[in-house]
């Protein structure tokens, strides 16, 4: 062995070569660094080698050194190019078969390095020259170096004119990655060249080893600095050709002068044929396409329909018009976005929406989904409670419509169901548009509305059931204080009875005296008569739960069951319900029938009209008899007040009362009687049929 201070920068190089294999392994997801990786690695050991080489002074070692070079070095150029490749994003091109091709010499070479001894085709004629600063070996290159030598600088030169032609960087960080990399890879080849042709400044040494400390340096700086691989390019050209879009370039003539792959898939014609015609031409079949693309002033994006390949297609089509600082067009730029599924999608949830709503629209109770309480939609039931616009409705607050009592409940089971908690079906009370009182048991469950999570509530009214239930309450109590007086009205006659059969016993030789005792007794027994006749009526009082009955059609009921004689009734309007108990209609009958009796015979009409006022419905019965005396008003609904039962008006006030609507007698005496019945919000309805 000896020594040569020229191993020094040959090994500087190698270790270089194999910091950058090591930085390449690492990175080794990133297509482009394999191949160079290998390169490095093969570079490394040839220099390595060379180094070993020329630290030897025997020809046969110098000799199996040289073959054990050729058993790498030989694929040095095939890593070349497809690094190149790689980086250019055309490692398609030495896929499959050619990638065989690529090989055969290569492989072909590492056989003739290794049987060298047996055949002159590769290397032949080994001597050493010892004249020089250092032993070199040298030799005569046969047939097969030189194929070899040939198709090495064959895929040199493909490398460096790809890197030099195929899609040009414009930005600038680009173009010095770029640069490096040609650089790089042209330093150690231009050294190499100058070997083979004899041109090295000591005789018989290969440059090429020490030119590798340059080019290690030149590609680190590109990889560290610049990022070769972790900020790989994509030419503008690629990602043009690559879009999925379809995009189509037209001059200010309207010419079209470029188009990518996606537009020649969708317009079914060859680039060849379509660059250079006239857009009207290009076009024809496509109108609708046609019309957008040719306006000059439209900028918008805007939905087309075009029939491609695959059948209809849609796509939202952005015209960019182009214009130079000086105002000159420049072109138009057309961009087709298909949006086919995105659409499908829409009508299919368009569709669905649209039953789903007509379900709901048809629905009677109230349906609402909201989020965060602030309202995303609403059923045509919800819309008519409200009285708001659907339009204006949406967007408002739920609590804008919860009556005071209940919006701190509504407003902690909004939150306690954000907060995902289960909340079982509660009750609260609403108010309409007209400010009435509804209540209602809500119940919620969580969905999705437009992509994103919200609340389905369905509102039931429970107000008629309500005002039944208190209804009931209410004549429960009325029915055990009616059912207590009749008894006690009852026992007090029975023992007047008793009493007064008794003395008639004692008075029986006195004629005159038994007389008036059995008058008495009669008249006694005639008012038991009619207070059990009374319990009668008041076992209806309540049995059934209050309805919505129509005014006009009891008052009729009453009219057709009494002796009008002559008189007539007239009512202002035919469309007025109330909420009350069925024996309404015995409200009515009562009235007329205390009309009749009392009115005299100047009574030729009774009126019954309906009014709204701020707190209700104000029912107004009146006739034009002779009136009820002042001095009788005070006791007039009072039970057993009157001429003939006396339980008329007072089963009429009770009756009302069920439901929480009262009754007042407030006519002038000689000018008719004039009955008010007041009926609470929430209690009457007018349907509009009239």
């Amino acid at each position: 062995m000896i020594y040569t201070p020229l191993i020094w920068p040959i090994l500087i190089a190698a270790s270089i070569n194999i910091m950058i294999a090591i930085y390449c392994h690492n990175h080794r997801e990133v297509p482009a660094a394999r191949p160079l990786e290998m390169m490095m690695w093969i570079s490394a050991c040839w220099g390595i080698d060379y180094a070993l080489e020329l630290s030897t002074e025997t020809l046969f070692l110098k000799i199996v050194l040289m073959q054990v070079r050729f058993l790498f070095v030989p694929f040095l150029t095939y890593f070349e190019l497809s690094f190149v490749l790689h980086y250019l994003k055309r490692a398609d091109l030495i896929a499959g078969w050619r990638r065989g091709l690529l090989l055969i010499v290569p492989s072909l070479t590492v056989a003739l390095a290794l049987t060298t001894q047996y055949h002159t085709l590769f290397r032949s004629d080994f001597y050493l020259d010892q004249t020089g600063p250092l032993p070199i070996l040298f030799f005569s290159n046969g047939i097969g170096f030189q194929v070899y030598l040939a198709f090495c600088y064959a895929l040199v030169l493909i490398s460096l004119t790809l890197l030099l032609v195929v899609r040009p960087e414009t930005h600038t960080f680009y173009r010095r990655q770029r640069l490096l990399l040609l650089v790089g890879l042209l330093f150690p080849t231009i050294f190499d060249l100058l070997f083979n042709l004899g041109l090295s400044p000591i005789r018989g040494l290969a440059m090429a080893s020490l030119a590798m400390v340059g080019s290690g340096l030149i590609l680190s700086y590109a990889l560290f600095r610049y990022g070769l691989l972790e900020i790989a390019p994509v030419a503008r050209s690629m990602v043009i050709e690559e879009m999925r879009s379809p995009m189509l370039v037209i001059d200010p003539q309207g010419v079209l002068v470029d188009m990518n792959r996606a537009a020649v898939h969708l317009l079914g014609v060859r680039p060849d044929q379509a660059v250079g015609k006239p857009l009207a031409v290009l076009l024809a079949r496509y109108p609708s396409l046609l019309a957008i693309s040719g306006d000059p002033a439209r900028e918008e994006v805007r939905e087309v329909e075009v029939e491609g390949p695959a059948g209809p297609q849609v796509f939202d089509v952005t015209v960019e018009h182009f214009l130079s600082e000086p105002g000159t067009p420049l072109g138009t730029l057309v961009l087709l976005q298909e949006v086919t599924e995105r659409k499908r999608a829409e009508e299919a949830l368009r569709g669905s929406e649209e039953r789903y709503r007509n379900l709901a629209d048809s629905l009677p109770d109230y349906v609402l989904v909201h989020r965060d309480g602030i309202i995303l939609y609403a059923n045509r039931t919800t819309v008519e409670m409200t009285g708001v616009a659907p339009q204006s409705l949406v967007g408002r607050h739920l609590t804008d419509f919860v009556a005071p009592e209940s919006r701190d409940l509504v407003l902690d089971n909004i939150h306690r169901r954000v907060l995902r908690e289960i909340i079982p079906t509660y009750e609260a009370v609403l108010l309409t548009g007209t400010g009435e009182k509804k209540t209602v048991i809500i119940n919620a469950t969580i969905i999705s509305f437009m992509g994103e999570p919200a609340f389905l509530v369905v509102v039931t009214d429970i107000s008629d059931r309500k005002r039944a239930e208190e209804a009931l309450l209410v004549v429960n109590t009325k029915l055990n204080l009616l059912s207590s007086i009749t008894r006690h009205d009852i026992t007090n006659q029975l023992m007047a009875l008793k009493g007064y059969l008794e003395l008639s016993q004692e008075s029986l030789d006195e004629p005159a005296q038994l007389e008036d005792y059995l008058v008495r007794e009669i008249r006694i027994a005639d008012t038991i008569e009619r207070q059990i006749r009374f319990t009668r009526d008041y076992d209806d009082l309540g049995v059934s739960s209050p309805s919505w009955q129509n005014l006009s059609g009891i008052i009729h009921d009453a009219v057709t069951s009494l002796p009008m004689r002559n008189v007539s009734v007239g009512i202002d309007r035919d469309d007025g319900e109330v909420f009350a108990d069925p024996l309404f209609e015995k409200v009515f009958y009562n009235l007329i029938d205390n009309a009749l009796r009392y009115g005299g015979d100047r009574m030729k009409t009774i009126r019954v009209s309906c009014e709204e006022t701020g707190n209700g419905l104000l029912i107004v019965f009146e006739d034009d008899g002779e009136g009820i005396p002042e001095a009788g008003k005070e006791h007039l609904f009072t039970k057993g007040y009157g001429q003939n039962t006396g339980l008329g008006l007072f089963l009429s006030r009770e009756i009302l009362s069920i439901t929480g609507i009262t009754i007042t007698e407030t006519g002038t005496p000689g000018s008719g009687a004039r009955f008010e019945i007041r009926v609470p919000q929430g209690a009457y309805r007018f349907t509009g049929e009239q």
